[in-house]
């Protein structure tokens, strides 16, 4: 084995460098990260190859001077801290010192900069750590960094960097959240001459709905404070979401990073608004006190620690869900939406309602007593089906000033026994009768659960259940059994694999309960293990919504239905299943008329 030695200046630099530059994109960082600092209102990058070639990054901050320049390239040279405890309270971005430092040791770097009071600029350049200068050079109001061939000199790390293109998207993620994370900078991004992004100085909400390529009217803003606690964030609502988590970004401090706790409380606050497998788009930005985050825990600052991570899951959790349901349960009550003339519209639906009514009697009178009591099990008011069709037709028809923008959809019917046929002043509206029964549902169980009301009947004969050993193992624990006693049940085992359901709720009286206690031993294994009760409660009573709604092709009469709109209108979330699947579709005239040619 070797002796002991210290290393020489240039391995500590590349050592150094492997640590912070990983890829031309995590180069720009550091570089944009500068020109904030600096104060600069304008900041425009250049690059060729994925950045491999060439970077160039132009800011008209504050600048430096010749005697500076030589200082910005040693490591731990900095203008922004000056001593240990300037660490707790920190409001820039760069504070080690490292990142020039760190790029001249791998690569050819050039720095032009100078002040605005000043007659002339300075330049100096590094190759692989070496300098030449600092030299007097044109006037230059701002920091110019020009950084080329990367990793010449560590031809180990540079084998490793990605395609063209694939450092190329990496560089565009880059400018992307540094574009969010400053809407009040002027960013202009171009390739090879062209250019790829350009924003104007701007508003955050309008910054983010740009960056995120939506409208405005597809997103809402958010601003909260509590307890030391601030969150500005641009939430997309729920009908955009993607099939992976790119939609999503993350500030603390104004700096993005990767975080777990505030990526989850983001997911709760959009619980059962999403498919399973899709994912919201969102902007959010935390700002704590200073001495309660440490962003020092990662090279890159790239990662965050909370002195209390608690609190935040909690605030920004309850924030994004009530902002989500205020928001949604706006546009689902926006009179604009709804209102239409029932005279005028009368004579439209009058045929196909009647139409209806002649072809769905004969099924509603035969299935109306079971389809009344399953109703009305889960609190819907039923009456049965008269054999008069103006009598069906005016229960139709809904009042003069309706109470909601459900219930005063006009209805006219069921199609293949499994959509709601209605229609608004603007479109044709098609409505899920299971998504939204078990949206009701779901709403219904929660409010009950917490209200300590929830319905319980007897069984006349236990339910014998088969589960694997495990399975009854977490159902029947102490805590998780009580929650199922809240929830109505009633629970024994009565061997190593069997479960025993002695009651159950009254809405799921006639429901083969082994489908749900199969799903409900997965879930508590699958979430139990984390202790996490509320996370679990919403996937039980999404799961014993499902089983227990009205399924597809059940014929429903024209007073269940009217029920059924009047019931989805007490729920801000209803335009969703608790799993994320849309309640309804709208096909507006225009749409109509392109598909009989009637317009082209």
């Amino acid at each position: 084995m070797r002796p002991i030695e210290i290393l020489d200046s240039e391995t500590i630099n590349k050592i150094a460098a492997g640590e912070v530059i990983e890829r031309p994109a995590s180069a720009l960082k550091e570089l944009l990260e500068n020109s904030a600092d600096s104060g600069a209102t304008r900041v425009e990058i250049d690059f060729d190859e994925g950045g491999k070639t060439e970077i160039r990054v132009l800011d008209d901050g504050h600048g430096m001077d010749l005697n500076e320049l030589p200082l910005s390239l040693e490591r731990h040279a900095t203008s922004k801290i000056k001593s240990i405890d300037d660490l707790m309270s920190l409001n820039t971005f760069g504070f080690r010192g490292e990142a020039l430092a760190s790029l001249a040791a791998v690569s050819e770097l050039s720095l032009h900069s100078g002040k605005k009071e000043s007659p002339s600029g300075s330049k100096i350049i590094s190759y692989g750590g070496k300098t030449e200068g600092p030299v007097p050079a044109a006037p230059l109001c701002g920091t110019q960094v020009v950084v080329k061939n990367l990793f010449f000199n560590v031809p180990a790390r540079q084998k490793f960097l990605k395609s063209d293109a694939g450092e190329t998207a990496a560089i565009k993620k880059t400018v992307r959240s540094f574009a969010l994370s400053h809407p009040e900078l002027q960013v202009t991004l171009r390739q090879s001459g062209r250019v790829i992004y350009q924003w104007g100085k701007q508003d955050f909400f309008k910054r983010a709905c740009q960056v995120l390529n939506v409208e405005p009217n597809q997103a809402l803003l958010i601003e909260a404070v509590e307890s030391g606690l601030k969150l500005q964030a641009v939430l997309v609502l729920p009908q955009w979401n993607l099939a992976t988590q790119q939609g999503i970004w993350l500030f603390v401090q104004s700096r993005p990073v990767v975080d777990r706790i505030i990526q989850q409380a983001l997911f709760e606050g959009y619980r059962n608004l999403m498919m399973q497998h899709q994912y919201p788009q969102a902007v959010l930005k935390l700002n704590v006190d200073p001495g309660s985050v440490d962003v020092n825990v990662h090279p890159t600052k790239a990662q965050v620690k909370f002195l209390n991570p608690s609190a935040v899951f909690r605030f920004i959790s309850r924030t994004v869900k009530e902002a989500l349901e205020k928001k949604l349960g706006a546009q689902q009550n926006k009179s604009s939406d709804v209102i239409y003339d029932t005279h005028t519209q009368q004579n439209l639906v009058r045929d196909a309602v009647v139409q209806y009514n002649q072809r769905a009697y004969t099924a509603a009178q035969e299935d109306a007593v079971e389809t009344s009591r399953f109703l009305a099990q889960s609190s819907f008011q039923n009456n049965a089906p008269k054999d008069n069709s103006t009598d069906l037709l005016n229960a139709v028809m809904p009042e003069a000033k309706p109470k909601g923008a459900w219930s005063s959809l006009q209805l006219i019917g069921q199609y293949s026994n499994t959509y709601l046929v209605t229609q608004s002043a603007k479109a044709l509206v098609l409505i899920d009768q299971h998504a939204a029964h078990e949206r009701v549902l779901f709403e219904g169980l929660k409010n009950n659960f917490q209200k300590n009301n929830v319905e319980k009947q007897a069984a006349l004969l236990e339910e014998l259940i088969e589960l694997p050993a495990e399975a009854i193992e977490a159902i029947t624990e102490a805590r998780y059994e009580k929650i199922f006693n809240e929830l109505g049940f009633d629970l024994a085992q009565r061997g190593p694999t069997t479960l025993s359901i002695i009651a159950r709720p009254a809405f799921l009286i006639d429901v083969g309960l082994a489908p749900l206690f199969e799903r409900l031993g997965e879930q508590i294994l699958d979430c139990g293990s984390k202790g996490v009760i509320d996370d679990l409660l919403g996937e039980i009573w999404a799961s014993m919504a499902c089983h227990g709604a009205i399924r597809a092709g059940r014929v429903l009469s024209q007073s269940e239905m009217q029920s059924l709109l009047n019931q989805m209108d007490d729920y801000s979330f209803s335009s969703f299943c608790p799993h994320g699947r849309p309640v309804s579709v709208q096909l507006g005239l225009h749409e109509l008329e392109k598909m009989f040619k009637r317009i082209v």
